[in-house]
């Protein structure tokens, strides 16, 4: 059994490659064994994929019954930097900034046989959230006229930090506001958490909690 290391670009356009193993067979003294290299050429084919199974017949070690044994040879698919395979489709990371995220723009992307995409967004991007391209993922083995899609993946960039004049730009710009309490609270400036801090911002004459509160805002987005 033998591993081929192949890459994605192979998978799709295909490729021939050559394999070189070792095998034993049986001597002209009809005794002894040897050993032979031998060269075998693979044609890998469009669409096909990880585990994708060889058989070379009766092209293996030979026993003494003289009977030779079938060499078997097992795709393997490189990882790729820009693109990740989930059956016949392409996933790929994306990475926007905040400004696009929220306001739209152009994202333009390079397919994997180099054609260039360009995505208008018009909508705000959620974190997590992910655009369907049909017919621009992998070739489907056995029927070269379909392609499965590709899944743009994408990853908002938020600022690492902001100053108070483009925070109240931001916050004007928004029509959605929170509502204020109705209690009357403190309002204090977070610039980081100390844990050696406790519970702060009590308006009441209670007893602060004997470890700090942690607070987290999480929200999920499910993609198919």
């Amino acid at each position: 059994m033998l591993d081929l290391e192949v890459t994605l670009e192979e998978l799709f356009h295909g490729s021939i490659r050559e394999v070189e193993y070792t095998r034993i067979v049986v001597n002209e003294d009809e005794a002894s064994l040897l050993e032979e290299k031998v060269t075998r050429d693979i044609h890998v084919r469009p669409g096909w994929r990880t585990g994708t199974r060889i058989v070379f017949d009766k092209a293996g070690n030979q026993g003494k019954d003289k009977i030779l044994s079938d060499v078997i040879v097992y795709l393997v698919e490189l990882p790729h930097q820009r693109y990740f395979r989930d059956g016949n489709d392409l996933r790929m990371k994306i990475e926007v900034d905040l400004l696009v995220a929220l306001c739209g723009g152009d994202i333009t992307v390079t397919s994997i046989d180099d054609t260039p995409i360009r995505i208008e967004e018009t909508n705000v991007i959620k974190p997590g959230s992910s655009r369907n391209i049909p017919g621009f993922g992998m070739p489907i083995a056995g029927d070269l006229t379909t392609r499965g899609d590709l899944h743009l993946d994408y990853f908002v960039n938020f600022p690492i930090d902001m100053d108070l004049a483009r925070r109240e730009m931001i916050a004007s710009a928004l029509k959605s506001r929170q509502k204020k309490p109705a209690v009357p609270t403190t309002l204090i400036g977070v610039t980081g958490f100390d844990p050696k801090h406790r519970f702060v911002g009590h308006t009441s004459k209670e007893t602060a909690p004997e470890e700090p509160l942690n607070f987290f805002i999480t929200e999920e987005f499910l993609t198919t």
